[in-house]
């Protein structure tokens, strides 16, 4: 790089002229704009709510939460494979993955777990019970009262 007031030359890390102290032009690589025809690519909306959602269905245990999560995960991998602008997929995924393990952990708690409890469980019934019989019991009082 070569200063454009004195035309010495410099560092290309250098802000000022070592020689007359001028201010030194950026590089223009930092200052241009993107070239023509090139997108910057954008988060899929679907993919952050896919995430979000799954992570709200674990804290507020709500089974239409992970249901949602499911849905917006698998429509915003749709979307991002049919968008090459759009990007997100990991959310997606991840917003997928929490939605199953919410239901696999919820079809747990509600239906095998009660089932395991119901059939190891013992019940007495009437003919298990013993009959239980009462013997009188006498008081002997005295007969005569001081």
């Amino acid at each position: 790089m070569f200063c454009s007031k004195c035309g010495t030359q410099t560092t290309n890390d250098s802000l000022y002229c070592s020689n007359c102290g001028n201010r030194l032009a950026a590089s223009t690589a930092a200052t241009q704009p993107p070239a023509a025809g090139t997108q910057t690519k954008r988060t899929n909306s679907m993919a952050i709510a896919s995430l979000a959602l799954g992570i709200i269905g674990f804290v507020i245990p709500i089974i239409i939460t992970s249901i949602l999560a499911i849905i917006f995960g698998i429509v915003g991998m749709n979307n991002i494979k049919n968008n090459p602008n759009q990007e997100g997929k990991g959310l997606a995924i991840a917003g997928i993955i929490l939605g199953a393990a919410f239901l696999v952990l919820f079809i747990l708690i509600l239906i095998v777990f009660p089932t395991i409890a119901y059939t190891t469980s013992t019940f007495a019934t009437i003919d298990d019970l013993t009959p239980v019989t009462f013997t009188p019991i006498t008081i002997p009082f005295p007969s005569s009262y001081p």
